[in-house]
């Protein structure tokens, strides 16, 4: 409390786009990703004590899920474009990529269970053999009086294998399910074999942590104003005086554009660019980061269906579409 209002309450400086980010990131890596566990167990203790026994068979789904609109918001913010959104979810996968191989390392020390004493599943034995030959290196590191314990060798190589996704080498994970599977593999095989009480509490609040944060840690909602679609979208038409269309002339106008799959001219002006290459950013973030990564795409000052459509057609553009032409954004007009 002290320090707090010892504190500058408004610096004299602008906090940047990657401020803001890092400000809001901190409760997220910090505080968030410590609570989820918890909060689940508080749930799940709650439903035992109401319900008895029938309670403690009720799996308690993925109720709490986070975003944000910091990097996103070009509306609240003009240095808000294409390069932030890309920034902004490549900062937030490098933090939980960072947070997963930091807590395999602490659960691979509590899992020191050996084959000689316990019996471990096949799954677990496999899936090491797997890793072991694309991750030679990361084996070999193995300490010679760990390699009888194969929690702790594959959890040494899925680290190899979060790092290798962190760096973009050779066989990453493509999927968040890629790692998950691999974390259930040792849950599976504690459950069956006599680790209740020896490591399966930490290793489930990692499938927590998994199931809540992803490979994104928080999706990223995305904000422009309607009025700026439609000065791009009226020149790339063509059409100069289309500001002064009836919004039903103008929804008319790009239907027609979609269904020709009417293409944009080679020049354009900067805001045209600028707003061609949102979509294009969005479209690369769901190839890389996955589908939940990016949030409603929200259109402030929305005046009627031809201020929707817009954002279709520049995401057509934009080739955020799939094979069928489909745009895969949530688009929530305000």
């Amino acid at each position: 409390i002290t320090t707090g209002w010892q504190t500058d309450e408004h610096p004299p400086e602008r906090m940047t786009v990657a401020d803001e980010l890092e400000h809001v990131l901190f409760f997220l890596t910090d505080v968030l990703y410590r609570a989820m566990p918890p909060f689940y167990e508080d749930i799940e203790t709650a439903i035992a004590r109401i319900y008895g026994e029938e309670g403690e068979k009720i799996e308690v789904p993925i109720i709490a899920t986070f975003a944000s609109w910091v990097g996103g918001d070009m509306d609240g913010n003009p240095n808000v474009n294409a390069k932030t959104i890309r920034e902004t979810l490549a900062r937030q996968r490098s933090l939980i990529l960072d947070l997963y191989f930091k807590e395999c390392a602490t659960i691979s020390a509590k899992l020191s269970q050996a084959i000689e004493r316990i019996g471990v599943d096949q799954a677990v034995l496999d899936k090491i053999d797997e890793y072991r030959g694309v991750f030679q290196n990361a084996y070999h590191a193995v300490p010679a009086r760990h390699r009888n314990m194969p929690y702790r060798v594959l959890l040494r190589l899925i680290q190899q294998r979060l790092q290798s996704t962190y760096d973009d080498d050779i066989f990453p994970y493509e999927k968040v399910a890629q790692f998950r599977a691999d974390i259930q593999l040792i849950v599976d095989s504690l459950e069956t074999n006599t680790g209740e009480h020896a490591g399966l509490f930490a290793i489930s609040r990692l499938l927590r942590r998994i199931d809540t944060f992803g490979f994104r840690m928080a999706t990223l909602d995305v904000r422009q104003d309607a009025h700026v679609h439609r000065q791009v979208v009226g020149e790339c038409l063509g059409e100069d005086d289309w500001l002064n269309w009836t919004a039903e002339k103008r929804a008319e106008r790009i239907i027609e554009a979609l269904e020709t799959r009417e293409g944009f001219p080679a020049t354009l002006s900067t805001q045209a660019r600028k707003a061609l290459a949102v979509f294009q950013a969005i479209a690369f973030c769901h190839r890389k980061y996955g589908p939940r990564s990016i949030g409603p795409f929200i259109i402030s000052m929305t005046q009627g269906a031809d201020d929707i459509l817009s954002v279709l057609l520049l995401a057509q553009w934009g080739e955020l579409h799939d094979k069928r032409g489909r745009v895969p954004l949530d688009i929530a007009p305000l």
